[in-house]
């Protein structure tokens, strides 16, 4: 939990070994050396290697997914899996968002919606 909280909400990436570490120091549920051997091992490269393979070639995840807010109420609507000709109608682009983007920067959207949902009506 964790470790995941880290790389999703303060972008410290899972994939560095410091950051690896830090979130189990953080817990006191593991032994740190122990961690630190198994790290340093080769042991389950090859299940990582074929989950990675697994996520993009069957299941088509290659990368990070996107959060795209439309408000058509107030004619703000597009992105870019929308028909090209909203972007010639809409009043703005709508608020696009990485998922891993923080907690803080989906709650500036949704101020920044709600702002302007109120202003047009």
């Amino acid at each position: 939990e964790v470790l995941s909280r880290n790389h999703l909400e303060k972008a410290m990436s899972s994939s560095f070994r410091s950051n690896v570490l830090k979130a189990i120091e953080e817990t006191n549920e593991l032994n740190l050396a122990e961690a630190k051997e198994f790290l340093s091992s080769n042991e389950l490269v090859e299940i990582v290697l074929n989950s990675y393979k697994d996520n993009v070639h069957l299941h088509q995840i290659v990368s990070i997914p996107l959060v795209i807010f439309n408000l058509p109420q107030c004619g703000i609507e597009g992105g870019p899996f929308r028909s090209s000709s909203l972007l010639t109608t809409t009043r703005r682009a709508p608020w696009i968002k990485q998922g891993s983007n923080t907690p803080e920067a989906f709650l500036l959207s949704f101020e920044s919606m709600y702002s302007e949902f109120k202003r047009m009506n």
